[in-house]
């Protein structure tokens, strides 16, 4: 089944069924990532504590407020803005995939892709890393944990 229409006065569109499907499908894709990307991924130092928060019962700060377990408040930041990147490549990658078509020598195509992933994946990371030890100033004394999380604050021999 095809439809007919006059685009703008230069020409016809012609919707057949692939094309129908096809636009769904890149809409559902996209339409997926966005709502991942705004639900999910916010880099807030209020977010960032709270996602700590939730993975630890005990919280041992020590007497001027710092964190004790300062690298593991590191990794779960590092988590958090490694997927907010994923979901906006996602979606940036479903956005561009409209524009292109399929190449036809499909070994160099697959070998590009390899080595172009490789690149996005190592700059992702080390990102993620930089923006992550963005956490330092984080005073645990004014911080209102999660339901659940207790901030216990002790005399440690020395901070590392």
């Amino acid at each position: 089944m095809a439809t007919a229409s006059n685009c703008f006065g230069n020409g016809e569109l012609v919707m057949d069924l692939g094309r129908v499907v096809y636009i769904i499908s890149i809409a559902l894709q996209l339409t997926a990532g966005l709502l991942l990307l705004l639900g999910n991924t916010k880099t807030t130092k209020k977010e960032i504590i709270s996602k700590f928060c939730t993975q630890h019962r005990w919280i041992f700060i020590y007497p001027d407020g710092s964190l004790r377990d300062y690298e593991e408040l590191v990794k779960v930041a590092k988590t958090v803005w490694v997927n907010k990147i994923a979901f906006f490549y996602l979606i940036l990658g479903y956005s561009t995939s409209v524009f292109s078509d399929a190449p036809s020598n499909k070994l160099f195509s697959f070998i590009g892709i390899i080595i172009l992933s490789v690149i996005i994946t190592r700059m992702s990371y080390k990102f993620a890393d930089y923006k992550s030890h963005k956490c330092e100033s984080i005073d645990f004394k004014n911080c209102i944990p999660d339901k659940g999380t207790a901030i216990i604050s002790v005399d440690f021999p020395q901070k590392d």
